[in-house]
C-alpha cells in the first residue's frame, strides 16, 4: 500500500509529487509523465477488438516520454518503465486496456540517448481515489498524486 504521507499536487518539498508534467530520473532512465486522463472512449474507438471495461471500471491513459541514459544499445522503455495505480484501499490496478493509441509498448528497441513517447493505459476502478505509481527498472516505485484525477 502507498505510504500514508504521500505527497499531493503542488507539494513543493517532495521529489515525488506530480504536476501536469513531471520528470523523474532514475539510474538509467529519465521519464516525463503527463497528466493522466480518462480514456475509455478513446481506447474503444482505437480498435474494434478492445472490449469495454467491466462495470465500475474505467480506462485511464498516462502519456509517458522516456529517455534512456544507460550504456546498452538495445533496451525497451516498456520493459523498464512501469506505470501503475494503487487505490486508497491498497488495491493495485495493473491490468491493461487492450490496444491503446500511441502505446509505449510499441516503441521498440532504443539505445543510449534515445527518447520514446507513448501511452500507458490501466483499468482503474471508476471514481477511485488513489496514487499513480512509477517504477524504473523494477526498483521501488514513486507514488504520485495528480489532483485526485479519478474524482472526475
Amino acid at each position: 500500500p502507498p505510504p500514508p504521507s504521500a505527497p499531493r499536487l503542488g507539494h513543493v518539498g517532495s521529489e515525488r509529487c506530480i504536476r501536469a508534467r513531471y520528470t523523474i530520473a532514475g539510474e538509467e532512465w529519465e521519464v516525463l509523465l503527463e497528466e493522466p486522463y480518462e480514456a475509455t472512449a478513446d481506447v474503444l474507438a482505437h480498435d474494434d477488438v478492445n472490449a469495454p471495461p467491466p462495470d465500475g471500471v474505467e480506462y485511464w491513459i498516462v502519456p509517458v516520454t522516456a529517455t534512456y541514459t544507460g550504456s546498452s544499445s538495445q533496451v525497451t522503455a516498456w520493459g523498464a518503465v512501469d506505470v501503475g495505480f494503487v487505490g486508497d484501499d491498497g488495491v493495485h490496478a495493473e491490468s491493461g486496456c487492450g490496444a491503446v493509441p500511441h502505446a509505449l509498448v510499441s516503441t521498440g528497441l532504443i539505445g543510449s540517448g534515445d527518447t520514446v513517447t507513448g501511452n500507458v493505459c490501466l483499468a482503474v476502478p471508476a471514481g477511485a481515489p488513489g496514487l499513480w505509481t512509477l517504477s524504473l527498472e523494477r526498483y521501488e516505485p514513486w507514488y504520485l498524486r495528480a489532483a485526485d484525477p479519478l474524482a472526475g
